[in-house]
């Protein structure tokens, strides 16, 4: 699965998923700050279970059967890419 990550509606990267494995690709020149945010400049990838600001949102995105998922807590957005 591909899912949009969007930081006050303005798209900051890619999430690939597979089994329990995620790849993180930024957008390149996005002028946007925020401590999460640093994180989510750099590529990465791994276990999505070891990074739980994405793996909770993808979990509850499919536990619900959601294709979009906002908290009230911060400005994140993911979208599954349709």
């Amino acid at each position: 699965m591909i899912y949009n990550l969007y930081y006050k509606d303005i798209l900051i990267g890619y999430i690939e998923t597979l089994n329990d494995e995620y790849k993180y690709t930024p957008i390149e020149n996005t002028n946007v700050s925020n401590s999460i945010l640093a994180d989510l400049k750099k590529e990465s990838s791994g276990k999505i279970i070891d990074f739980p600001f994405l793996e909770s949102r993808i979990r509850y995105m499919n536990e619900f059967n959601l294709n979009t998922i906002k908290y009230e807590t911060d400005f994140y957005k993911l979208e599954k890419n349709q």
